[in-house]
C-alpha cells in the first residue's frame, strides 16, 4: 500500500461479524474491499446469533476472501 505517493504502510483489516445485521452487510463490505484494493479477514461468530450456512460460507471462498 502506497500512501501520499512515496511512503509504505502494511495494513491489517478485519471485520467481526456479530449479529445477523452483520452478516447480512459482509457481501457490501467484499465490494468495498475489492473497490479499494483491500484484502480482509472476517471473523464469524455467530455464538447462536445466526445461522451459518455452507451458502454464506462460500460466498468468502468464491470471492477470494
Amino acid at each position: 500500500m502506497v500512501l501520499a505517493g512515496w511512503r509504505q504502510a502494511a495494513l491489517i483489516l478485519t471485520h467481526d461479524v456479530e449479529a445477523e445485521g452483520g452478516k447480512k452487510f459482509c457481501s457490501t463490505l467484499m465490494d468495498l474491499d475489492d473497490e479499494f484494493g483491500f484484502k480482509s479477514s472476517f471473523q464469524v461468530i455467530p455464538e447462536k446469533r445466526y445461522e451459518v450456512t455452507g451458502a454464506f460460507l462460500d460466498e468468502f471462498s468464491q470471492t477470494r476472501f
